[in-house]
Parts: C-alpha cells; structure tokens; sequence
C-alpha cells in the first residue's frame, strides 16, 4: 500500500446534501477498493486561479488515504466522468506506509474529533462545574477503532 493525497473541486452551487453525497461516493470507491481513508478535510469555497468549466469559484475538499495503484486508477477514473468535479489531482505521500500507524493516527485523529464534540456537550453540574462526558468518548473511540481493525483484517 501506498499513501495518496486527492484534492478535487466540485461547483460552489451545490447543495450541501450534494456535496456530501459527492464526497460519500468517493469514500464508498476508496472502501470498495479495499483503501484506508485517513482523512477527509474540507477547505471550503475559494477563488481559482483561473476558471474552469465558467466557474470562477470551487469548493475544495482534501482526501488523505492509503490504498494500491488500482485504487488511485479507479478514484481518478470516477472522478473524472463525474460532471459535478471540476478539477482534481492526486499526489502521492509515501511509496510504502505501516499499517499499524495509520490505524493509530486514525485513532487519534477520531479522539480528537470525539472530544472536540464532547466539549460541545458539556453539563452543568448541582455544584455549577461543567462536567464532561470522557467515559462516552473513549467508549466511542475504542468501538470505532474495534470496527476499524476488523475491517482492515478482512
């Protein structure tokens, strides 16, 4: 396996429903294909250098994951006939990644995001402390972790 980075661009005008389904097809493509989805990263809406398809705005989003030639081949080949996608391009990070690693960043990375949105959740306790809800969070992590190892082991 190797580490690939995608950046693709898809029109501003676009709902956010269609969007998330645009960003939930490649993700499906990149789970088929037996790939690891390290990261999804949204930049937003940005102005282009030039336009393209008469669009001078675009909405970039980010994909960071591990996975074969066959996958960046067939994610490339979506996007590509996808006329909601602009622009796209993949780079390559790393010629050969450890797995264990990946799945320890990607435990890290959902920690993160389960405590930031823990954070969001906080109580007020009888004695006005705000409590926060650690026992739910590493409850998550360790399940989501759990279901990310077996799939990886199959």
């Amino acid at each position: 396996m190797k580490r690939y980075e995608t950046v693709f661009i898809i029109p501003v005008g676009l709902s956010d429903d269609e969007s998330q389904k645009v960003i939930e097809r490649y993700e499906n493509i990149i789970e088929r294909m037996k790939g690891m989805l390290l990261k999804i990263d949204k930049w937003g809406k940005r102005k282009m250098a030039y336009e393209i398809k008469k669009h001078a705005n675009g909405f970039y989003i980010l994909m960071d994951y591990a996975g074969t030639s066959a996958l960046v081949t067939e994610l490339e080949r979506n996007l590509k006939i996808d006329d909601r996608v602009l622009k796209y391009m993949t780079v390559k990070i790393a010629d050969t990644v450890d797995i264990q690693a990946l799945e320890e960043e990607i435990k890290s990375a959902q920690k993160e995001e389960l405590h930031a949105a823990s954070k969001d959740k906080t109580v007020k306790g009888n004695s006005g402390v705000n409590v926060t809800h650690e026992i739910e969070v590493n409850a998550a992590v360790s399940e989501k972790t759990e279901k990310d190892a077996k799939e990886v082991e199959e």
